[in-house]
């Protein structure tokens, strides 16, 4: 059968016409399109005459080769398999590596990665590169002891999507996911709830701590704990000394009032003996910390802090929260809209900024001319002056007199504008120079140079620019 195969390849080189590849390469070629039964008579034509670039593209794809099982799976034919799946291939190969490179793949997030949307496949499973987990936690009963591909996808399934980033965070900073997940995410709302007189207690030798919260008292718990290893305050010494485990918590009050929290915590410090003896207070009362913030009055109503303010007018006016925290912290009055960003696909980037910066200064009075009523439009503008467009230039008028327009502008150097807006016109040997930079690259004498011998010597400028030395 081979040597068959053989000197049917060897007569068909043979008696093939045109520019051909070498007779080895098109036994090569010949064989394998025989082997996965694509011999036809197209393919031994393109085989003979093929560049190997085009012909690798049509009859040699790469190939991924992932292991499922112990077993070698590629990923083009198991794609293939499926009847409908809804995303490309390069898709399919981009969702599926990821999660190789997790170590976490099988065939069921191959499936799903080849029939889910984007959305779904984002809320379903996460990021592919993130680390799996089985949920532990008490407050998301329905939850526990599941499997999870991903912090996202637990986020996502539990309706807690956008606390992404401030868990994600505590993570980072040492906290166990479960108890970052569990920790309720505090807002600072005009209304509080609830705060707690907490106490640690040392089992073996009977210290203790209080201090008041409004975040739920074991997150405070655990707080202290990943704080015992960045201070040196006595509840933090005895933590590192003894360890997490031999300190148990207790609520001493519940407090509805919260303005009356921090008197709160000075009774019970008081009333245990917390500053002496057992006790590991070193204040009769602590600080206010950077939870309840500092009381503002703003338009005759009075908010615990910047951030709580900000966030009740945010729901009030419909202005994202930052904008209404600047207008406070600035005294400004707070915008009825915030800015809406364009549509455009080019809108944020360098050139759309550069244009946009042109429209808002004329528009000001930061900047002199009028604009041509094209250029309020961006793809007008960007297609006059863009091909023309070099690295470190800025644009400018060639006549202030006229509008800025399609054929009054040019390109160039930040020195050129420069020269142009504060540059003092000098004379040297009849000709006329814009700045003493100017002045200075033509007759080779540092600006600094110039100016001390015209101005503190009393030199000409023809002395100045001549003189030796």
């Amino acid at each position: 059968m081979k040597a068959r195969l053989h000197e049917t390849a060897e007569f068909t080189y043979q008696h093939s016409k045109g520019e051909k590849v070498s007779l080895a390469l098109f036994k090569k070629r010949f064989y394998a399109l025989e082997e996965r039964g694509l011999l036809t008579e197209s393919s031994v034509n393109d085989a003979l005459l093929m560049p190997s670039k085009e012909y690798k593209k049509i009859y040699s794809p790469r190939k991924t080769i992932v292991n499922f099982e112990e077993k070698p799976v590629d990923l083009k034919s198991l794609y293939d398999t499926y009847e409908k799946p809804i995303c490309s291939y390069q898709t399919f190969r981009s969702r599926v590596k990821s999660y190789i490179n997790s170590g976490s793949c099988n065939y069921e997030i191959c499936y799903l990665a080849a029939h889910l949307n984007k959305k779904d496949w984002v809320c379903k499973l996460g990021r592919g590169n993130c680390k799996s987990f089985i949920y532990e936690g008490d407050v998301y009963e329905e939850y526990k002891g599941q499997y999870f591909p991903s912090l996202k996808a637990f986020l996502n399934l539990a309706g807690l999507s956008e606390h992404y980033e401030t868990v994600k965070s505590r993570i980072q900073n040492g906290w166990p996911i479960f108890i970052a997940i569990d920790t309720p995410i505090y807002t600072r709302e005009d209304e509080f709830g609830v705060g707690y007189i907490y106490m640690l207690e040392n089992s073996i030798n009977g210290h203790f701590y209080i201090g008041k919260t409004i975040q739920n008292p074991k997150s405070r718990h655990f707080q202290h704990i990943i704080q015992s290893k960045k201070d040196s305050r006595k509840i933090s010494k005895e933590i590192n000394q003894f360890g997490p485990g031999c300190f148990g918590l207790s609520i001493l009050e519940h407090v509805y009032d919260l303005s009356n929290l921090e008197e709160r915590e000075e009774y019970w410090i008081n009333q245990k003996g917390a500053t002496s003896g057992k006790g590991l207070n070193v204040l009769t009362r602590g600080g206010r910390g950077r939870i309840l913030g500092t009381e503002i009055e703003y338009m005759g109503h009075v908010y615990p802090s910047i951030l709580a303010a900000s966030r009740v007018l945010s729901k009030e006016i419909g202005v994202p929260e930052f904008i209404v925290e600047k207008s406070i912290r600035r005294g400004q009055a707070i915008p009825k809209k915030s800015r809406k960003k364009s549509s455009h696909k080019e809108a944020g980037k360098r050139q759309w900024r550069r244009w946009k910066s042109l429209i808002n200064g004329v528009k000001a009075g930061r900047r002199k001319g009028v604009i041509s009523p094209k250029w309020f439009n961006y793809d007008n503008w960007a297609r006059d002056v863009l091909p023309s467009y070099f690295k470190g230039a800025s644009l400018t008028r060639v006549n202030d007199d006229l509008p800025w327009g399609k054929e009054n502008f040019k390109w160039v150097v930040i020195q050129d504008i420069n020269n142009k807006v504060h540059g003092k016109k000098i004379l040297f040997n009849g000709k006329e120079y814009p700045s003493w930079q100017a002045l200075s690259e033509a007759v080779s004498v540092p600006v600094s140079t110039l100016k001390y011998r015209v101005r503190k010597r009393g030199l000409t400028v023809e002395e100045a620019c001549m003189e030796v030395g």
